[in-house]
């Protein structure tokens, strides 16, 4: 299926991400439009999700690329300097993946949080829904993605990939196995 107008392209996309037996292509030289094209071309759910995930990483990181987002001095970002706190690597001193070097992994969740310290130079704080790409997920899939904090990847694709029930199981667990830890 050739796109020929992206608007319309954009208002159908909650069709097009089920259908499976299409390719789609598009002569627009839009870079945001051929990486969702790209998406729906794959046909693997788990790759699909997999895609989606590194994609939206990749637009958020470059979104906000010249933004000095929480200012860190010393390991402490501007909120807690400000509030005189001890904490060091700001809200991320609690996940198990953060490194001296800052954070080890991509997560959309994670990167879409910015506290209300945070200077965007300007920008608009983004959102789920600035986040085109994250359309090809449906509505509790892209609820999942924004909310899946301080885990891996991989993690977050195996928790879109689930289901609800099937993840709830998966959440209960991994809040019983965090207290216990």
């Amino acid at each position: 299926m050739i796109i020929k107008d992206k608007d319309k392209f954009y208002k159908r996309l909650f069709i097009y991400r089920y259908l499976k037996f299409l390719n789609f292509e598009s002569g627009i030289k839009d870079e945001e439009l051929q990486t969702i094209i790209r998406g729906l071309n794959i046909k693997s759910r788990y790759k699909r999700i997999k895609f989606v995930i590194d994609e939206s990483c990749n637009y958020i990181d470059n979104y906000y690329k010249d933004c000095n987002l929480c200012h860190f001095k010393n390991n402490k970002c501007i909120c807690h300097r400000k509030k005189n706190k001890n904490y060091i690597n700001g809200c991320c001193r609690t996940c198990k993946y953060q490194s001296n070097k800052g954070c080890t992994t991509k997560n959309v969740a994670c990167k879409l949080f910015n506290c209300s310290y945070v200077d965007l130079n300007g920008k608009k704080k983004l959102t789920v829904k600035d986040v085109k790409i994250l359309y090809l997920l449906n509505f509790y899939q892209r609820y999942v993605i924004s909310t899946d904090f301080f885990v891996t990847p991989k993690t977050v694709a195996r928790d879109l990939y689930v289901g609800p029930m099937m993840l709830l199981l998966l959440l209960i667990l991994r809040i019983i196995l965090w207290v216990i830890v």
